[in-house]
């Protein structure tokens, strides 16, 4: 019976409290000892995960059911069911599904319509999960296709509402792509005081030869990537749409730097050489600078002079990457801002981003911190132009 919010069980008062202890069982009158007794019963330490909604019954005296699984601490998970009147729990009367919950249960040893019935439950319920939010993001449109921005913010830009903050532009920062490895390198220099902390923009890309690389003169490249060589067309997007989009909606401070590696690095390379204009600071990761027989490094005419800076990798990818890489930096000048480093000794390709993006953003944003050389993060730059410091 229930009595203004209140539930009434045996002539007692039993208010719905949430407890930290609690014991379940199907029904207010089932003999608890006797069911901690019973050898039909299984006795399972762990945790009862709720799955989907209570099935309430169609008609009047039949039981309700939850259904969920018991995972055991040896790992072993248990498809389970409770079926019940009225679900009695020590710390008050309750008519909904149990949450999630760790202790003890005794479950049958035989499955009914593919799961054990839960008999009886003592322990406590799991804290309620709270969504973890990292960031924001808009949906847009390029080149055909829907791609999301991925925007992670700064560690306290809601708290200071005057300041403005640079802009890292990740290539390929889609949440199935690096957004997640940039975000955390990004937060670990925050954490060492290595670079200033910036405003990520995840650009997420869909067909990464399409979008990053121009179109290529050799057979073997043209028939592995038939759709690439809009480079030009999502760059043209990037600087009509995305950067005019994240001017408008974030506080920022006018820096702007993009950010690549491999395909993505050959775009970074490629609008530092021809739009250089559209940013401030540039990274270039292990550039696929063998692309269409190293095309975009034959067109160097340097000595390079007055450009934005560029951070500039190789790693031990040989071959004409390794010669493209290595005919742009022999193009770089003293009086160009660049730091280019030669890593080809201890990095691959394929860990390169992980390794030097967090040297990529000490050298294009750097932070005032006196302590780095102390702890290893001296930037290393086998070639370093007129800006940079070590």
């Amino acid at each position: 019976m229930r009595i203004a919010g209140l539930f009434v069980l045996a002539g007692a008062i039993a208010l719905p409290v949430d407890a930290s202890a609690c014991t379940m069982s199907g029904s207010p009158f089932e003999a608890r000892e006797e069911l901690r007794e019973d050898s039909a019963l299984r006795k399972i330490e762990g945790t009862f995960f709720v799955e989907g909604e209570i099935e309430w019954p169609k008609s009047y005296g039949n039981p309700a059911i939850i259904r969920g699984r018991v995972e055991s601490k040896s790992g072993r998970s248990y498809p389970v069911q409770l079926q019940y009147q009225e679900l009695l729990v020590q710390c008050g009367l309750q008519f909904t599904p149990p949450r999630n919950a760790s202790g003890t249960f005794w479950i049958s040893r035989k499955k009914r319509d593919g799961r054990y019935e839960m008999q009886l439950w003592e322990g406590e319920y799991l804290s309620e999960a709270t969504p973890i939010i990292i960031g924001e993001q808009h949906s847009l449109e390029a080149l055909g296709e829907q791609r999301k921005l991925n925007i992670i913010l700064p560690a306290g830009y809601h708290d200071e509402p005057e300041k403005r903050w640079p802009v890292v532009y990740m290539l390929d920062g889609g949440m199935q792509q690096d957004l997640m490895l940039v975000t955390g390198l990004e937060r670990w220099n925050r954490l060492w005081g290595r670079s200033e902390q910036a405003i990520i923009v995840g650009i997420e890309t869909k067909d990464r030869q399409r979008e990053l690389l121009p179109a290529t003169s050799d057979p073997a490249e043209q028939g592995q990537y038939p759709t690439a060589g809009e480079s030009a067309a999502f760059r043209k997007w990037i600087a009509g749409s995305v950067k005019p989009l994240i001017e408008q909606t974030y506080r920022t401070s006018g820096t702007d730097v993009l950010v690549g590696e491999s395909a993505a690095g050959h775009f970074v390379v490629e609008t530092w050489m021809n739009s250089d204009e559209l940013f401030d600071g540039y990274a270039a990761i292990s550039p696929s600078m063998q692309w269409s027989n190293q095309a975009l490094a034959r067109q160097i005419t340097g000595p390079f002079e007055g450009k934005p800076p560029i951070y500039l990798s190789i790693a031990d990818e040989g071959g004409a990457t390794e010669e493209g890489i290595m005919d742009l930096a022999d193009a770089m000048e003293e009086t160009q801002d660049v730091c280019f480093s030669d890593r080809r000794n201890d990095l691959v390709h394929a860990n390169s981003l992980h390794g030097l993006l967090p040297e990529a953003l000490q050298y294009l944003l750097p932070a005032d911190a006196d302590w780095l050389d102390e702890y290893g993060l001296k930037l290393r730059c086998e070639r370093l132009g007129q800006s940079g410091t070590q």
